[in-house]
C-alpha cells in the first residue's frame, strides 16, 4: 500500500523540479498559465 503513494510522490517531485520561466502549467484548479518566477516549491505564474 505504501509504494504506489511514495512512487506517486516521486512523481511529483520530479514535475516540480523540472518547472522553470516559461513553462506552460495548468493548476489543481484549473487555472492554465505561464511561469513567470520559481522560489523553492513557490511558483509564480500569469494567467
Amino acid at each position: 500500500m505504501i509504494r504506489p503513494q511514495n512512487k506517486r510522490n516521486a512523481e511529483i517531485l520530479d514535475m516540480i523540479s523540472k518547472v522553470e520561466k516559461g513553462s506552460e502549467v495548468i493548476a489543481a484548479s484549473g487555472i492554465l498559465g505561464k511561469v513567470t518566477d520559481v522560489k523553492d516549491l513557490l511558483c509564480c505564474n500569469r494567467s
